[in-house]
C-alpha cells in the first residue's frame, strides 16, 4: 500500500491535495543545504588553489580553524540559543562555513602529500594515505553508535576536537614549498 505521511495515496481525489498536504519546509531546508554545500565549494576553490600555491600547510591549518569554528557555534548555538536552528538559515549557513573548510581540508592533504614526496615514492605515500582515510570512514561508522546512545551533539562535539587536534597538528607541519 502506497503512502504518503499519514494517508493512504487512494486518500486523495486529486494531484493538488498531495500537494497541499505535503511539508514543504523540509524540501526547501534540504535544498538550502545543498546550496550551502555547493555554492561552498564553487567559491572557496580558487581561494584554497590560491593559497596552496603559496603554502599547503596554509590550507590545512586555516580550513581546520574554519571548520572547528563552524562546529563549535553549532555547538553554541545549540545549548545556549537552541531556538535559532528553527530559523531556516541558520544550518545552512553552518554548513556553508564547514564545507569551505572541508574543500580546503582536501586540498590540502593532497598537494601536500604530493609536495612533501619525490616522484618515486609519490604512489607509495599516496596509496598509503587514501587506506588510512579509508579506515578513518569505515570506523566513522562508530559515530552513528554514539549519536544513538549518547546524542548527535556528542558526535559534532567529536567532529570538532578532531578538527580542532587536526589544525594543532597541523601548525606543526614542515612547510613544504
Amino acid at each position: 500500500m502506497l503512502m504518503l505521511g499519514q494517508h493512504k495515496l487512494s486518500d486523495y481525489a486529486t494531484i493538488s491535495e498531495i500537494i497541499n498536504d505535503v511539508s514543504w519546509s523540509g524540501i526547501s531546508q534540504l535544498g538550502l543545504l545543498i546550496f550551502a554545500s555547493a555554492s561552498a565549494s564553487l567559491l572557496s576553490s580558487y581561494t584554497w588553489g590560491r593559497l596552496a600555491d603559496q603554502s599547503s600547510q596554509s590550507v590545512l591549518t586555516y580550513s581546520g580553524l574554519i571548520s572547528s569554528v563552524s562546529l563549535v557555534s553549532l555547538i553554541i548555538i545549540s545549548l545556549v540559543f537552541p531556538q535559532l536552528l528553527q530559523n531556516l538559515f541558520v544550518l545552512p549557513l553552518l554548513l556553508f562555513g564547514l564545507m569551505i573548510g572541508y574543500q580546503g581540508i582536501r586540498l590540502g592533504r593532497s598537494i601536500h602529500l604530493v609536495n612533501i614526496t619525490d616522484d618515486d615514492n609519490r604512489a607509495h605515500f599516496t596509496a598509503i594515505s587514501n587506506t588510512a582515510i579509508g579506515f578513518v570512514l569505515i570506523s566513522g561508522s562508530s559515530f552513528g553508535l554514539i549519536a544513538h546512545w549518547m546524542g548527535t551533539l556528542w558526535v559534532v562535539g567529536i567532529f570538532a576536537s578532531m578538527c580542532i587536534l587536526g589544525t594543532w597538528y597541523s601548525l606543526k607541519l614542515k612547510d613544504s614549498e
